[in-house]
């Protein structure tokens, strides 16, 4: 696990803290800003930080299970964001008109990238003489 992924759940974990701890929040949440804001080394380079952001994650049964949580997950979403996704939903897009998710395939040669836009739409192969292999979804 990187300083990096800790850092970025302890910021993203403070949002919960009403949730997760009740009235202890405001007490958690200044330790981490503390944490966060402390570090006398480059962002993702203190070890002696990070093990104290740890150490504060895993304090609570809840925040350790939320922590734990987001940090299985590659994209470091938040616990209900990843249930949703898995599960398929997605939001509608707004006015403003928000890109949707698609799955991305490659070619294993790794010289063509395609983007399924629909489940319907059969995977197609790569389009390089020689190649004319299916994508790989990635």
């Amino acid at each position: 696990m990187t300083d990096h992924k800790v850092r970025r759940v302890a910021g993203l974990v403070r949002s919960y803290l009403p949730q997760l701890v009740g009235d202890d929040a405001e007490r958690y949440d200044r330790e981490l800003a503390d944490l966060l804001n402390s570090s006398r080394e480059p962002r993702g380079q203190d070890d002696e930080t990070t093990r104290a952001l740890m150490a504060v994650l895993s304090r609570s049964p809840a925040v350790h299970r939320w922590a734990a949580a987001v940090l299985e997950d590659p994209r470091l979403l938040p616990p209900e964001l990843t249930e949703a996704h898995e599960r398929g939903y997605q939001e509608l897009p707004s006015p403003g008109g928000e890109p949707v998710a698609s799955e991305r395939f490659r070619c294993p040669q790794e010289d063509y990238e395609w983007y399924r836009m629909s489940v319907g739409e059969p995977i197609a192969e790569c389009p390089t003489p020689g190649h004319f292999e299916p994508l790989v979804r990635f």
